[in-house]
């Protein structure tokens, strides 16, 4: 289930400082050679509904996906689905997000989701953290801001 994203930067500190977003703390993580400084939201949560990203620095040579099998799969988009888009998108304008990012208005008081379009060799794929229906649709019905009961 898709739940949150991760924001890559190259100073973490001043970026947290810079967009002034309640990212929360700067944690040092590390797992074999790799070692990183990441955010955590208070509580543990996530912010906005998991709309902004934590953020993560890596101290690392080369980035650790390079060391993974190419499988051919590509993230090709990251619609961010929410009542609130002013807001998010100051807080993604200050982080420069660049890329496949699309900011969707819903209706307030509707739940935020998010929705990845991954290319695969079997065609492109989304991934959401909520299932709209049993039937296969387009990426742009999946935050088509429509409420057809089935969200």
């Amino acid at each position: 289930m898709l739940v949150t994203w991760v924001a890559r930067t190259g100073d973490i500190a001043s970026t947290t400082t810079r967009c002034r977003g309640q990212f929360g703390d700067i944690e040092p993580m590390s797992r074999g050679a790799h070692n990183w400084l990441i955010t955590i939201p208070p509580q543990g949560g996530f912010i906005a509904g998991g709309m902004i990203p934590m953020l993560i620095e890596w101290h690392v040579d080369k980035h650790p996906a390079s060391e993974l099998e190419d499988k051919g799969c590509r993230l090709r988009g990251l619609d961010l689905c929410q009542p609130e888009v002013d807001s998010l998108a100051e807080t993604l304008g200050c982080l420069a997000i660049r890329g496949e990012v699309v900011m969707h208005q819903l209706p307030t008081g509707q739940r935020p989701y998010l929705v990845a379009v991954i290319e695969t060799p079997k065609g492109s794929r989304s991934m959401a953290a909520l299932t709209v229906n049993s039937e296969s649709r387009r990426r742009q019905q999946w935050c088509s801001c429509e409420t057809d009961g089935a969200r």
